[in-house]
């Protein structure tokens, strides 16, 4: 039941805006921890946070465009939101960029 409560709690918190739930609801859709797994309302919830400035949601929306998970798959949509979370000194981003440039 703790999982639940979790969950709808994370629900709660990203409904009023809260980025950094909006990216973790996301990432619970993304993986199905504690909800059905569901890469379109993953998009949903990390595009939320990636709106606000959210570098780790700027990130895991540049993964699901790189590897169409619940969008069209775009390496141009994934440059331009691992570019997003790079400017902000996120590692993964730039790990995942370095990958893009490196494999064209």
């Amino acid at each position: 039941m703790q999982i639940r409560d979790d969950i709808n709690a994370l629900i709660e918190l990203a409904k009023q805006g809260n980025a950094e739930a909006q990216n973790k609801l996301g990432d619970c859709y993304y993986d199905g921890d504690g909800v059905k797994q569901d890469y379109k309302e993953a998009v949903k919830y990390y595009k939320m946070a990636a709106d606000q400035g959210n570098a780790e949601a700027q990130n895991n929306l540049g993964v699901c465009y790189y590897n169409g998970e619940g969008v069209k798959q775009s390496y141009k949509e994934a440059i331009k939101y691992y570019k997003m979370a790079v400017e902000q000194g996120n590692a993964e981003a730039q790990n995942n960029l370095g990958y893009c440039y490196y494999y064209g």
